[in-house]
């Protein structure tokens, strides 16, 4: 793995560059051994960073110290998985990752996955945290875990937020497959409703389990504004009375199910099965099952107290029903109850976002012009204090929220590192691609490339050269967002299956002149646009045929093109963008280099020198508002505007920033 260094070297011509927070290890894989020697690098807190790829991750990754962070590159990006079931059952059926008796631990971003051929019949654990403090399971992707995908034990508490649990129940099981499962400390601790000494599911999605949740041996749990579907074998949300818990004489102690959506079930059952303990179930929709609420009392411990109110029942579903024994029950608020804070703090009291992963391409040189945009990163309590983008764990490419920043062909995998003015810090990921520099193919999933973003008004103008005559094909301009559907573009200039280019205005497509198109002829398309007015016009090879159309999607600036088609094809290039681009923040605008003869400047014909300036001393002129010590040679010095930047010749020439 590659660890924090002390950059020595750079440090004696740059002066010290800035702490990093938390020490970041990049795990060299995602196998067992890989991730735990990454975890004992670390020796204590900090982040381990799992590089995107596909792992068989077989054996139990253990976390033992305060503060760890195992960060995936994305649940589409960083896979753990195991393929077929082991010989050995302690391998077979264990966690893929458990922590025991720690605080703070987070595990995001990550996709796990047990074994999906339909004879396996393991019970895996996605991620077992036991006696674990403020422990936080967020955005990771979660399937075929026979036992669950995610258990918590004994006087754990925290969140399992912006996850997604598939297919966990397994047919040769017949039993098990939950998302969440939530085990106490085999007693009953006589907390009220509302406390935050539970466990948190939200903000989740669970289809194809035995139970969403499931809990026994003293658990409390909160479940709130998920959606669950296709439950399977069972009930959706499941609160277990004292049986199947050994020698321990406690059940569920109590559950909260509130805000969601429970639709479309395989098991029609019930949406809620107590069967001990006390509960609340309120403002949940529910389609689709025979009861809303069912109460079973077939134990030593008694059902109930349980309220409930302010449900929306579906057709055919009785509100209460299939009832076992004597449980206390009200259609009614529970008296004296507060919810706890949703969102849960944990999920946003410091929450970085390094923004959508991107695909840029060379633009001249060996590099490409990446704009960096952390400016969405929240606090709900306190300040943020600093920003840090970090790339190989300890090269600071950035102190600022928003920057430009060269990168090389290749992937990279940057951290967002945000911290509160108290010191705490947290963590996101983001993955840019870097292609080298040639003609953008469409694709049936809107091939893209990013450019630093344009604002206000400018024109960006490229070559299209259609693959087959009467096809449906577009290029699309739009915003700084993953593109999953049409609406999502701004600008759309289309080759329609009538042999003719038309472009999108407002909420249909229209042409003022027909312009046809012939398969593997090149047309020159220019797009004069205007921010402000959410105005676009277009021309084929200088004949208009479109004036000041509505944008499709509202954008406050343009940063992606895109290249569809469900028939036919086409190609993009030689992209052109003039106008105003976005900026860095202020203590990142660079200032003209110190010193050194300079070269010529860019396309745009800027007079700032190119490669050849002198760094400044350590501590000396040169330093910028944030006292990093490093000056930047051959861009512009504000980044305000943009004369010429063609797919293939690039005007950005910038040395990495070391501050």
């Amino acid at each position: 793995m590659r660890c924090v260094a002390a950059l020595v070297a750079l440090a004696a011509v740059l002066g010290a560059p800035p702490a990093l927070a938390d020490l970041i290890v990049i795990a060299d894989g995602g196998t067992r051994d890989q991730l735990q020697a990454a975890i004992d690098a670390l020796g204590g807190p900090g982040v381990v960073l799992v590089p995107p790829g596909e792992w068989e991750c077989i054996g139990i990754v253990d976390v033992a110290a305060d503060g760890v962070t195992i960060l995936g590159s994305g649940s589409d990006r960083s896979r753990l998985y195991r393929a077929t079931d082991h010989t050995d059952t302690s391998l077979r059926d264990a966690p893929f990752i458990r922590a025991v008796d720690v605080a703070g631990l987070r595990v995001a971003s990550l996709r796990i996955d047990g074994v999906a051929t339909s004879s396996s019949d393991a019970r895996e654990r996605g991620i077992d945290v036991r006696n674990a403090t403020d422990f936080r399971v967020d955005h990771c992707l979660m399937s075929f875990l026979g036992f669950s995908g995610v258990v918590t034990y004994g006087t754990s508490r925290g969140v399992v937020d912006h996850c997604r649990m598939v297919d966990h129940f397994k047919p040769v099981v017949n039993n098990l497959g939950y998302g969440v499962t939530v085990f106490g400390d085999d007693s009953y601790s006589g907390l009220p409703f509302g406390t935050e000494e539970a466990t948190f599911i939200e903000d989740s999605f669970f289809t194809g389990a035995r139970h969403a949740s499931a809990s026994n041996r003293g658990a409390r749990y909160v479940f709130r504004h998920n959606h669950v579907t296709a439950n399977e074998n069972s009930h959706a949300i499941d609160a277990h009375g004292d049986e199947y818990n050994g020698t321990s004489d406690a059940g569920t102690e109590w559950i909260e199910v509130y805000e969601n959506l429970i639709d479309q079930p395989v098991h029609t059952s019930a949406a809620v099965r107590i069967r001990g303990g006390a509960g609340l179930v309120w403002n949940n929709e529910v389609q689709g099952y025979s009861n809303g609420v069912s109460l079973w009392e077939n134990t030593p411990q008694p059902t109930g107290p349980v309220w409930v109110w302010g449900n929306t029942w579906g057709a055919g579903v009785t509100a209460i029903g299939s009832l076992s024994g004597s449980p206390e029950v009200y259609e009614s608020a529970a008296p004296s109850y507060t919810p706890f804070t949703y969102p849960h703090p944990l999920v946003t009291d410091l929450d970085p976002q390094a923004g959508p992963d991107m695909v840029a391409v060379v633009e001249g040189g060996t590099s490409a012009a990446v704009y960096l945009d952390g400016s969405e990163t929240s606090a709900d309590t306190g300040a943020i204090s600093a920003y840090r983008w970090i790339e190989n764990a300890d090269q600071v490419l950035s102190t600022c929220a928003r920057d430009i920043v060269a990168l090389e062909e290749g992937q990279h995998v940057l951290v967002l590192e945000a911290e509160r003015d108290d010191g705490m810090t947290e963590h996101d990921t983001l993955v840019i691609d870097v292609e080298p520099a040639g003609p953008l193919s469409s694709a049936t999933d809107w091939a893209e490339r990013w450019f630093v973003p344009l604002v206000s008004t400018g024109t960006v103008s490229f070559s299209l050269t259609p693959v087959a005559a009467a096809q449906d094909a577009y290029v699309g301009l739009t915003g700084r967002h993953r593109v999953a559907a049409h609406g999502d573009q701004a600008i759309v200039i289309r080759t329609n299956n009538s042999g003719r280019f038309d472009a999108y205005d407002g909420d249909h497509y229209g042409a003022e002149t027909e312009v046809a198109y012939q398969a593997g002829e090149t047309y020159q398309v220019e797009v004069t646009f205007d921010i402000t007015a959410q105005q676009y016009s277009v021309s084929i090879d200088g004949t208009p045929i479109a004036t000041d159309y509505g944008f499709r999607h509202q954008e406050s600036s343009l940063g992606q093109v895109t290249a569809w088609h469900s028939t036919g094809g086409l190609t993009v290039a030689d992209l052109v963008r003039s106008g105003e681009l976005a900026e860095p923040d202020p203590a990142c605008q660079d200032a003209p280099p110190v010193g050194g003869a300079g070269g010529t400047g860019g396309i745009g014909g800027s007079s700032v020198g190119g490669a050849g300036g002198v760094l400044p001393a350590p501590g000396g002129a040169g330093q910028d508002d944030a006292g990093c010590g490093c000056a930047l040679v051959g861009v512009p010095s504000r980044f305000a505007t943009i004369g010429l930047v063609v797919f293939g010749l690039g005007l950005w020439r910038r040395r990495r920033r070391s501050c």
